[in-house]
């Protein structure tokens, strides 16, 4: 555990009473049945592999081994080892690219992996960067580069539409179109943030991964920080081209606005982290059934949802889960921005609202209600012109948005940063985002798997935490 992190403690969360108790029975689709997001996959095939599958219950024991994932320090050195087998390497990376689930359809990662013998020549290149948060080691079995590209998804295509003149914009329309394709510029700036955002959420789940994958025996060593911002790559460019060439990154990919967004060393370390080979594919199988859930039971489901989602489940979640979720997310922004722990703690800009509390379901409604005003002068000020020939396909899209930004649940947190704070504190803007998605992701994740301690067998909770990030 490093000096910037504080130890994690799993508290379970109490089910609900009896009667209220479900369970998701989640199967493949019958002969005829048309699949949806509440069936399981056929097969490897499906474009989505991770379904709608039974919570695994883990006891207080198994949540004791785990906790350490949670605060895990870096690796000071490798100490070689056999290379990697396909199968390993598969798991690894499986395992932290689905586990980085999103709550959009954003396509924006690919992964080069190399061998040890790349990967030592890799790291001569690695040491001579500037900005590295961590020493480079040598004797690494792997070492993967995660490219990265611009936000782009059907949200911000209508985002081209958005914020123009009545007349005018049948000439500003098509200028933004070409500054997003050819200068990967952004509708808006938050847009710009969700790249980073997601780029923190994928690194905190590798180094994860390779650790559950491995069943303690391997650690990955991921740097950012030379590759967050533009001024960063730019004092690196020459090194970055070296790196281009060896991965074979194109003209073409470097035009559609691909670029390095982290590379991951893997090797094995002397002391593993004590976790069993049980316990690891218990959590494995439990990581890749999360998703992100919009639903809360018998609150906001669709109709076409099975009985189960439309009957309400009471709980009550333990102040002290809450703690302990807070403290998971500023040991990670700690941890990939390299500061103090309490200096997170102050950059870091959080609001909870609950419903539960004095205010709190007023608070939340004020919240939706600012976000349909939003969406209804997006509708109202659409071009025309676009909008019509396309059977107002693109306004009816947009109306469909209310229902994934209604901000459903129990409790909802908000974060965010300040700028010039980050910016005193000398930390690079980019890789403060990222390390805020890292956060976020981190503390949901420990929420889902303290409700699977002391699970009861006929209680696969619908909970869950759906965790978003928009413009």
């Amino acid at each position: 555990m490093s000096a910037a992190s504080k130890p994690i403690s799993f508290v379970p969360c109490p089910p609900p009473a009896p009667e209220q108790r479900v369970q998701r029975n989640a199967a493949p689709p019958e002969e005829g049945q048309r699949a949806s997001r509440y069936t399981l996959p056929t097969g490897l095939e499906s474009t989505s592999p991770v379904g709608y599958r039974t919570r695994i219950p883990l006891s207080a024991a198994e949540a004791e081994e785990i906790a350490p994932l949670f605060a895990l320090e870096r690796p000071t050195a490798f100490v070689g080892g056999e290379a990697l087998t396909e199968q390993a390497l598969f798991e690894e990376c499986s395992l932290g690219v689905l586990t980085s689930r999103q709550s959009t359809n954003f396509r924006g990662h690919k992964q080069v992996s190399f061998g040890p013998e790349d990967s030592a020549l890799l790291a001569v290149l690695l040491k001579q960067l500037k900005y590295l948060e961590a020493p480079v080691l040598d004797e690494a079995q792997a070492t993967h580069i995660v490219l990265t590209r611009p936000y782009r998804t059907p949200f911000t295509l209508l985002l081209t539409f958005v914020g123009h003149l009545p007349l005018l914009s049948l000439l500003t329309v098509p200028w933004r179109a070409l500054r997003k394709r050819f200068a990967h510029a952004d509708d808006i700036p938050s847009v710009g943030y969700l790249q980073h955002l997601h780029l923190g959420i994928l690194a905190d789940a590798m180094e994860r991964a390779a650790v559950i994958a491995s069943e303690g025996k391997r650690q990955a060593q991921i740097f950012q920080a030379p590759f967050s911002s533009q001024a960063r790559r730019s004092e690196n460019s020459a090194l970055i081209k070296l790196f281009h060439r060896k991965m074979g990154l194109s003209t073409k990919d470097q035009s559609q606005g691909w670029r390095i967004g982290l590379v991951a060393q893997v090797g094995e370390v002397e002391q593993p982290i004590p976790i069993s080979a049980k316990t690891c594919r218990k959590l494995g199988a439990n990581m890749m059934a999360f998703r992100s859930e919009r639903i809360q039971p018998g609150v906001n489901a669709d109709d076409k949802a099975p009985a189960q989602y439309h009957n309400r489940q009471d709980m009550d979640v333990p102040e002290e889960l809450a703690y302990m979720a807070g403290r998971a997310a500023y040991n990670s922004f700690a941890h990939w921005t390299s500061c103090d722990r309490e200096d997170a703690k102050d950059l870091m800009l959080m609001e909870r609202v609950d419903v539960l509390t004095d205010g709190g379901r007023e608070r939340l409604r004020g919240i939706r209600q600012e976000l349909s005003d939003i969406t209804d002068r997006l509708i109202a000020r659409f071009p025309l012109w676009a909008d019509l020939p396309t059977g107002r396909s693109f306004t009816r899209n947009a109306a469909r948005g209310r229902k994934a930004f209604a901000l459903a649940g129990q409790r909802i947190y908000i974060g965010g940063l300040d700028k010039d704070a980050v910016a005193a504190a000398q930390i690079d803007g980019a890789l403060a985002v990222q390390a805020l998605g890292a956060a976020a992701s981190r503390g949901a994740q420990y929420c889902e798997i303290a409700g699977l301690v002391d699970l009861p067998e006929d209680c696969d909770l619908l909970t869950g935490t759906c965790l978003m990030a928009g413009p």
